[in-house]
């Protein structure tokens, strides 16, 4: 079975030392593969209402559920991307708040320092 392999794949690949990133990459893909198989079943049950102990015709409408699946899938991808970019762009304000602030202390340190040097050649 497929799964199996990728079981086998991922304990080979931690217990021969790769690192926690291939790790994560591989716990994703195997999430992911988990999750439209899921997708697909749900789908199938839907269509021909029979539960998941009941025997399915493999030779169904295959089409139509991979594109079911597809749009699911690309569904979560933009709501993911969309939790991303308002990250970013939260990250993008907080950043821009902070260089206001960091020109005024900039601005203020300069017109003191400013001030001090006009009172130095007056004192000359």
């Amino acid at each position: 079975m497929e799964d199996d392999g990728n079981i086998t794949r991922l304990m080979e690949m931690t217990s021969s030392g790769y690192s926690v990133r291939k790790s994560e990459e591989t716990i994703n893909f195997l999430q992911k593969e988990n999750f439209n198989l899921k997708l697909k079943i749900f789908f199938l049950e839907s269509k021909f209402g029979i539960s998941s102990s009941d025997e399915i015709n493999l030779d169904c409408d295959k089409e139509y559920v991979d594109l079911l699946i597809e749009n699911e899938n690309l569904r979560k991808e933009l709501s993911d991307k969309q939790e991303i970019m308002k990250n970013a762009l939260h990250a993008i304000e907080m950043l821009e708040e902070e260089k206001n602030v960091q020109q005024i202390k900039s601005a203020a340190i300069i017109k003191d320092q400013n001030k001090k040097i006009e009172d130095l050649k007056v004192k000359n």
